[in-house]
């Protein structure tokens, strides 16, 4: 063509021959080297451990926390629970009202209390212990001297408490005879015996209760 020229460009200054490209290798090798560089094991734990800071002790603590949380609430929940118990037998009117005694002392006395009985302390001053009931009859010359006065058979009762026994006597019956059906009628609560006090009628029958207190008294009662 007329009046247009071409240049071709040498090999020498072409820009597309080695250079780029020797340039393009050159950086790919430098960033490799930069990574190998950085990416040793103690970046790599360092790495993992702000990880778990920032991830992992998080949800630690809340784990921790949610546990102290559950172990208060179970506390106070049973402190409730007593609680409750604890005011049912207050509010319990009846609760209230119970009474308890005690007695301290010889160990002579013994008390008794009925519920709603108003609150006091009661002070006793013992002066004399209840004793066995006894009688003693009149002065024998032996063991085997008949009662006196006796004419005609009759029946004599001994009563102590609630047990009573009738005994058979007459002309005949010796001091002996009417001991003997004591203790086999009512030897249980009363006891018979003969002393020898001694002298001329020395010989004399000795009743006694084996219990003592009112309710363990003597009583005699004649028929015939």
């Amino acid at each position: 063509m007329a009046g247009v020229s071409v240049s071709t460009p040498s090999k020498e200054n072409s820009p597309t021959y080695g250079l780029s490209k020797t340039g393009a290798a050159l950086t790919d090798k430098a960033q490799l080297n930069i990574a190998s560089s950085i990416l040793t094991q103690e970046v790599i734990d360092g790495l993992k451990k702000a990880d778990e800071s920032v991830q992992v002790k998080p949800l630690t603590l809340k784990i921790d926390k949610n546990t102290k949380k559950q172990a208060d609430i179970t506390a106070l929940t049973t402190l409730v629970s007593n609680l409750k118990t604890s005011y049912a037998d207050v509010a319990n009117e009846t609760a209230m009202l119970k009474r308890t005694v005690s007695a301290a002392g010889s160990g002579s006395v013994t008390a008794s209390v009925e519920a709603g009985v108003a609150e006091q302390t009661v002070r006793l001053s013992v002066s004399q212990i209840a004793q066995v009931d006894s009688y003693q009859s009149k002065g024998f010359t032996s063991r085997s001297d008949t009662l006196t006065g006796i004419s005609s058979d009759q029946s004599l009762t001994l009563s102590v408490g609630d047990k009573s026994v009738d005994i058979k006597v007459g002309p005949s019956t010796t001091l002996e005879n009417i001991i003997n059906q004591i203790n086999d009628g009512a030897g249980d609560v009363l006891k018979a015996s003969i002393v020898n006090t001694g002298g001329e009628n020395g010989y004399k029958m000795i009743l006694q209760s084996k219990e003592s207190g009112e309710k363990n008294q003597i009583k005699f009662s004649v028929k015939g």
